[in-house]
């Protein structure tokens, strides 16, 4: 147990020197390189954003390497599930930093979103409740043969299924 948190405190350590060598970059970025050379907006968000793609995948690839490492101290699938939710959050904040350079407002973006889930939710509401049902039924087999059932306010009775003759 002693070596997995002198491990995780390395990782921890390293995935904070990566942040603060990206928010580094992209300050020295801005004052040496932006202004001196006069470029406009677009090359400055671009250049900030090439920035965080390059320290994101870093991260991201320095995450992925250290899964062999992990899974020694704690077995294979904590590792994995460790190593997906570090990768996560990694994207994330890639994505927030995105939204920052690109003056976009985090919470327009949640609001769209939550709108456009609402709508995508109510159009496909019916199709999904009757294939959960439909998957309910087949899973429960609530049914057999000679079964009495009402359905739509019609009776009817479960038969046997029928072979239809092949052609």
């Amino acid at each position: 147990m002693q070596e997995f948190v002198s491990s995780f405190k390395r990782f921890v350590f390293a995935l904070i020197a990566l942040v603060v060598l990206t928010l580094v970059s992209v300050y020295l970025f801005d004052q040496l390189i932006a202004e001196q050379v006069g470029l406009t907006g677009l090359f400055h968000q671009t250049g900030n954003a090439l920035i965080v793609v390059v320290f994101g995948s870093v991260t991201i690839l320095f995450i992925r390497r250290s899964r062999r490492l992990l899974s020694r101290h704690v077995g294979v699938h904590p590792a994995t599930v460790f190593q997906f939710f570090m990768i996560l959050a990694v994207r994330i904040v890639m994505i927030f930093a995105f939204l920052h350079i690109f003056q976009v407002s985090p919470s327009n973006l949640l609001i769209s979103g939550g709108i456009v889930s609402i709508v995508v939710g109510l159009v496909i509401s019916t199709f999904v409740g009757n294939i959960l049902a439909g998957t309910l039924v087949l899973m429960t087999h609530p049914f057999k043969v000679g079964d009495t059932v009402l359905v739509n306010n019609i009776p009817g009775r479960v038969e046997e299924k029928r072979r239809w003759p092949r052609r």
